[in-house]
């Protein structure tokens, strides 16, 4: 296997929804939430856990505070991210669960501002991030292995969509 400096932080579904779920209720005794509700199933399990809390289920491939540390230095740059709402993620197993706030509602996106962000977070040191965050080169992670993801297309594209993807 591939060290976790080569994976994404994400890099696999986190499993069954029987023991994401039973993940997620933990995380949801320990912090003293309602019994959590499953939104969704991905590459994480999204739970609802009262009004305003959602409790994100995932199987890192690095240590989980890694991620609550980016969101602090990206929020420290002004880039909007969800807000954890604790310091310090669940850890049950091999699942890291994280309580963050819900946005009940953000209203119409506003296309400039999520232009300036991301022009901000391009503008960010990568040294700087990379010291709370290793981040892999994006051209590794499974679904951008274009070679793959073409041969597993096969014939069903038309020569200008595989032309433009190649």
């Amino acid at each position: 296997m591939s060290s976790s400096a080569d994976l994404p932080f994400v890099a696999a579904p986190p499993g069954s929804v029987d023991s994401v779920t039973r993940s997620a209720e933990a995380a949801a005794r320990h912090w003293g939430l309602a019994p959590p509700a499953l939104l969704r199933m991905g590459m994480n399990g999204i739970f609802t856990a009262g009004d305003g809390v959602l409790l994100r289920v995932t199987r890192p491939t690095a240590p989980a505070e890694q991620a609550i540390a980016l969101g602090h230095l990206l929020r420290r740059a002004g880039i909007r991210v969800p807000t954890y709402l604790h310091d310090e993620p669940f850890v049950v197993g091999e699942h890291s669960v994280f309580a963050v706030a819900a946005i009940k509602d953000a209203g119409p996106v506003d296309w400039p501002a999520v232009g300036a962000m991301v022009a901000r977070l391009h503008s960010l040191d990568a040294a700087s991030v990379a010291a709370v965050f290793p981040v892999p080169f994006c051209g590794d992670f499974p679904w951008w292995d274009f070679t793959t993801l073409l041969d597993d297309v096969g014939g069903d594209l038309d020569a200008a969509s595989r032309s433009a993807i190649e």
